[in-house]
């Protein structure tokens, strides 16, 4: 259960300060993604230890498409790497980790079959 709730509080986090950049940084099309991908992990912050199997899974997922994301507008040269980017692609890869010790403690929790 501390998993799910540490995933949670990782998303509530990570869409606080996506949406922060939004607010600091001066606007382009990459900032206003990023806003939008902060509203979406606030949102699963919000639901993630209320969910299941499968919301654990869906916060990989959208935490996994967020970071390649970042890592791939870098590598095409779209923005710079700065330190907001990397802080970003730290925490989705924490969030999949957590996510995944969470879908652990599930399993475990099941009686076998």
């Amino acid at each position: 259960m501390i998993a799910k709730l540490v995933a949670a509080a990782l998303l509530l986090v990570n869409g606080a300060l996506h949406i922060a950049e939004y607010a600091l940084v001066p606007p382009s099309l990459p900032v206003m993604i990023t806003a939008g991908f902060g509203a979406v992990y606030g949102a699963l912050g919000l639901i993630l230890p209320f969910g299941g199997r499968r919301l654990l899974v869906i916060a990989q997922v959208i935490s996994a498409i967020g970071g390649f994301m970042a890592v791939s507008s870098v590598w095409q040269d779209l923005q710079p790497m700065t330190f907001w980017i990397a802080g970003f692609v730290v925490l989705d890869l924490a969030v999949i980790w957590f996510c995944a010790w969470a879908k652990a403690e599930l399993a475990a929790d099941q009686p076998p079959a």
